[in-house]
């Protein structure tokens, strides 16, 4: 019995953090890009390195402890099946009679920064009622001779642009068809910049990675690695990357991705991929996306849309399934053919910072979309309240990539609903000369 309960909380969260992804007014915000490292805002050491990323990555020595803390509670009272999911597969199946449940998490992260040339980042994650410890990140960061910036070890880690909706270009979170849990990413990444005669022109970066998924761990082979290769133009007018990655297992892949600012304020960007199946005959299909994102009434409003045509069938990717931490990871698959995604998010400033997020996608051939309309407001401090709508629209589908597939949701209810609590905090204790 106290089995069943827990496995019926589990996929009643999995629902639940989908809603807080997938609403740009949850958690993290899509329209700011990912920065490579999770520290803001201390004193940055007046030795020239690499750039200003890095200047402000490896500081004074020192050391900060830096911790987190959330309590979530859900109340899901719709689908016992979300409609973008597939057949459960088990004898337990949630069946939506007891849709209410609740968790506790924490993080302690330790940056330890031996000297301006080194730094260690270790982080530790604890879960209630999964009661589960988890070692999160373990990695170092070393300048050579203040020309190469190497980061090796147990951490996160993307290609492409944090606001895409459809991230197909970060090569470095695909993963091949046979693998449904592919694991922990482990990595070693070099950054240098190319320079011509006093002035840069790009930075190169060179990675080997494996996930425990992949690898024997007992006895790796050089197979079990991917390696990649990456190239940066930041100029002026735009900022172009060129990028492929190399894994035995999966097509070869290449990229271009390119974005600028246009009257300020206006960000416009586009990639597009080609996937060579070596072992069929080297052929070759194209993928490719344009959209942008603008600010309106001094960020207050914010709206990004994009247009995604996919050229490959089955391309499975890595997102994140919790924003709010950026937690864990699940098994996204990318629907073939023209796709296009909406995302509105509005900060009123008033009424406790009630904040209003709708997010839209379809798929043209599927015939498929999903819409969550969604608010948030925080009336208290540490105190967030969420409440959304999660529905489809369309035809409901056999095929495994559809918004709306055919599961054991006897009901077949188009739309659902999610209130959910958070309390959340941070603290931190720094160190640094």
């Amino acid at each position: 019995m106290k089995s069943a309960c827990f496995l019926r909380c589990c996929i009643l969260f999995e629902l639940f953090f989908f809603c807080l992804l997938a609403v740009p007014l949850f958690g993290a915000d899509p329209f700011l890009e990912q920065e490579d490292t999770v520290l803001d805002g201390q004193n940055a050491s007046s030795k020239p390195v690499l750039n200003e990323f890095i200047d402000s990555l490896l500081r004074q020595p020192g050391f900060g402890i830096y911790a987190d803390y959330s309590i979530l509670g859900a109340y899901y009272p719709g689908w016992s099946y979300s409609p973008w999911d597939g057949e459960f597969k088990g004898d337990e199946a949630f069946r939506g009679n007891q849709p209410l449940g609740a968790e506790m998490r924490g993080k302690i992260s330790f940056d330890i920064r031996i000297s301006p040339e080194l730094r260690v980042w270790q982080s530790v994650k604890f879960f209630i009622p999964d009661m589960k410890l988890d070692f999160a990140e373990f990695y170092a960061d070393y300048i050579f001779l203040d020309h190469v910036f190497f980061k090796i070890g147990k951490y996160d880690y993307h290609w492409g642009f944090n606001y895409a909706n459809y991230r197909y270009t970060d090569l470095i979170s695909l993963i091949p068809d046979i693998y449904e849990n592919p694991g922990e990413l482990y990595i070693a990444k070099a950054v240098a910049p190319i320079a011509m005669f006093g002035t840069n022109i790009c930075d190169i970066e060179f990675l080997g990675f494996t996930r425990t998924g992949f690898v024997n761990t007992s006895s790796p082979e050089l197979e079990q690695f991917a390696f990649g290769l990456k190239l940066n133009f930041a100029q002026r007018w735009a900022d172009i990357d060129i990028g492929t990655v190399y894994f035995k297992l999966m097509p070869l892949r290449y990229f271009i991705s390119v974005k600028t600012t246009l009257f300020s304020r206006t960000e416009i960007y586009a990639e597009a991929m080609a996937t060579t199946k070596i072992e069929e005959n080297n052929e070759t299909t194209f993928s490719a996306s344009f959209g942008f994102y603008n600010d309106f009434f001094k960020k207050k409003l914010r709206i990004n849309a994009e247009f995604f045509w996919n050229g490959e069938k089955n391309v499975k990717t890595l997102v994140p399934e919790n924003p709010l931490e950026d937690e864990k990871q699940i098994v996204q698959l990318f629907i073939p053919g023209p796709n296009i995604a909406l995302n509105i998010d509005f900060r009123t400033g008033i009424f406790f910072n009630l904040r209003f997020g709708l997010q839209f996608r379809y798929s043209v051939f599927d015939n498929s979309g999903q819409i969550i309309p969604g608010i948030t407001v925080e009336p208290a401090r540490h105190l967030r309240i969420y409440f959304a709508t999660p529905l489809v629209v369309g035809s409901r589908s056999e095929e495994p990539y559809s918004y709306y597939k055919s599961n054991d949701d006897k009901y077949n209810r188009p739309f659902s609903f999610v209130i959910a609590v958070s309390i959340s905090g941070s603290w931190e204790f720094t160190r640094y000369k």
